[in-house]
């Protein structure tokens, strides 16, 4: 009843082997971490008693790498996971200034994110505020993605193929010349403009929202 007992865990691991040298691979004796009990005997000496060893998934896939087996294959679907958050984000951010400048002009860039962008931003916000409060975090983190790629898909197969249908081309010798000129270009290739206001939206919401809340959510310290 005057034993005090505590618990702890010896570490680094290591393998050693026969040669002496400390590596994680080859040939001799495996030394894992050893849980010992410390057993202080009231007006004894301190004496350590092993009690069990370690999972082998505890310990690091290699020297000097901080990812624990157990983790490996989580750490690999997690960075093909932010890969193509980025992929996804480069090609449709390269796409969408190269479709506005070349059909609305330079100068419409400014008018379609002051009018376009902004307002969609904010609507953005709202609707996430509310999806918050009452989804879970699996369910707002597809309901915030799947509309970007239904989006996405949808422009790929439909509308981009129809652009010469949908869009209000003008007549020849209707041109409108002026300051109208970014304003009505908008209008005109509206579907151009759209996928403007839903890249910068994604532009937003892809890696530095969804990527990086899946990763807090997924991970543990």
């Amino acid at each position: 009843s005057n034993n005090v007992v505590s618990e702890e865990v010896v570490s680094p691991p290591i393998l050693k082997g026969h040669n002496g040298r400390k590596s994680l691979r080859g040939g001799g004796d495996q030394v894992y971490p050893v849980r010992y009990a410390l057993v202080n005997v009231r007006g004894g000496a301190i004496t350590k008693r092993k009690t069990e060893a370690l999972d082998k998934g505890d310990l690091p896939i290699a020297l000097n790498i901080p990812i624990k087996r157990k983790e490996f294959v989580q750490f690999i679907a997690t960075s093909f996971l932010m890969f193509f958050f980025i992929i996804i984000f480069t090609m449709t951010r390269d796409t969408k200034d190269s479709l506005v400048v070349s059909n609305c002009g330079a100068e419409s860039i400014p008018f379609l994110k002051l009018y376009g962008v902004m307002p969609a931003a904010t609507i953005f916000l709202i609707v996430y505020s509310k999806l918050s409060n009452s989804l879970g975090k699996k369910a707002l983190f597809y309901a915030t993605l799947l509309p970007f790629f239904a989006f996405y898909t949808l422009f790929a197969f439909v509308l981009f193929p129809a652009r010469d249908v949908i869009h209000f081309l003008p007549n020849q010798g209707q041109e409108v010349v002026g300051a109208a000129t970014a304003a009505v270009n908008l209008v005109r290739y509206w579907s151009f403009s759209l996928y403007f206001v839903v890249t910068e939206l994604y532009a937003s919401a892809g890696v530095p929202l969804l990527f990086w809340q899946f990763a807090n959510d997924v991970t543990s310290p």
